[in-house]
Formats: structure tokens, C-alpha cells, sequence
């Protein structure tokens, strides 16, 4: 738990995250990047998943959840409710979040690639997203990914420790081992190595 004036950061239970999940995430995300509530009930009861929420006087402001993997989180989702966008909340959550994970070596965050967007509006939205991360402290490393036809810049928000780009593509390996499925692995998952060149699709 981690405070901030009038701004609390604490893990939501399950109940939370189902009230929150009928009442902000089925608007916050498209379907078709939506896991099923059952899902993520089950990664949390499972200990392999771990939910946040940003409160203001006892309101939920933002929230965001994240894979479990060691020492290492990675990025699920991430969204501050729907009328208080554009006043700071992404920043202040990702501001006291640091503080709350000091004991944990880091965060990995998958970001969809400007350079792969399809038009120009996509190309700004993909770019201020990545420009929000890294005015909050967010490293952008040279590691990149393809997950299931989607192209990835990999960002790493250092809490106890900053990690080589190496280490994040290792830990990123990692926690994808433990996501999704084998045959999913072998077949749908690409990992570059630190600064190979990619070919969008």
C-alpha cells in the first residue's frame, strides 16, 4: 500500500477486480484484447497475476494488472477510468507503483510499435504511449517482439534494479513460457535478440 496526498495505491481483491472488470475494463479495452473475467480470476487465485488500483478519497481512479513471474512483473493491462483521463493519474499511479514494487527487480511492458502502425492516427497514438512511459521513467530497450501477429517494443521500468537488454529479453522468454501454451511458444511468439532488425507485417 503506498499513498500520495489524497491518492491511495493498493492490490484489489477479487472481488474488486470483478466489480471493476463489468464496470470499466469492458469499456477500456477492445474484446479482442479482453480476457475473460474467469481467467484472470484464475491466474489470481494461482498467485501468477497481481492487481492494482489507484483510489482518491475512496474512488477508483486507474488500475493495472500484471503477470508474476519471480522477482519480475509484466504488464497486462492499464487504464485510468473512463472521466478522469488526462489528469495525471497514469503518472501519479506509475509514480507510487515504483515506490510499492521497490522490492521487486522491474517491470516489463509490451507496447504495440509505431513503426509497424497502419496510418498515421495509429502511428501518434502508439508514439505519445510510448512517450507517456518514458517520461515516467520507463526505459525503452532495443529488445522487440511478435506475439500472436502483433509487433512489440519491449519497455522495462527499473524498480530495484535497471537490467541489460539481454536480461529483459531473457525474463520477457520467461514469462511467456509460463502465459501461454507450448505449441503457442513455438509458434506464435518471436523474441529478438537486442537490436536485430524486424520486418512489420
Amino acid at each position: 500500500m503506498q499513498t500520495n496526498e489524497t491518492l491511495l495505491l493498493r492490490i484489489l481483491s477479487q472481488e474488486e477486480v470483478s466489480e471493476i472488470y463489468h464496470t470499466h475494463t469492458v469499456y477500456d479495452f477492445p474484446k479482442t484484447e479482453l480476457k475473460p473475467l474467469s481467467s484472470m480470476l484464475r491466474l489470481l487465485q494461482a498467485g501468477d497475476y497481481l492487481c492494482y488500483g489507484l483510489f482518491e478519497n475512496e474512488n477508483l481512479r486507474a488500475y493495472a494488472y500484471f503477470f508474476v513471474n519471480r522477482d519480475i512483473l509484466m504488464l497486462d493491462y492499464f487504464a485510468v477510468c473512463r472521466q478522469f483521463r488526462c489528469g495525471g493519474y497514469g503518472s501519479r499511479f506509475l509514480s507510487l507503483l515504483k515506490q510499492v514494487c521497490s522490492n521487486i527487480r522491474g517491470i516489463l511492458l509490451e507496447v504495440e510499435s509505431p513503426d509497424c502502425a497502419q496510418n498515421q492516427e495509429e502511428w501518434s497514438i502508439r508514439n505519445r504511449r510510448v512517450h507517456f512511459y518514458q517520461r515516467n521513467g520507463v526505459l525503452k530497450t532495443q529488445v522487440t517482439s511478435r506475439a500472436f501477429g502483433v509487433e512489440y517494443d519491449i519497455m522495462y521500468l527499473p524498480c530495484k534494479e535497471i537490467c541489460s537488454d539481454e536480461q529483459v529479453r531473457e525474463e520477457l522468454l520467461s514469462v511467456y513460457r509460463k502465459m501461454i501454451s507450448p505449441e503457442a511458444f513455438a509458434t506464435k511468439l518471436l523474441v529478438r535478440r537486442p537490436g536485430m532488425p524486424r520486418d512489420c507485417v
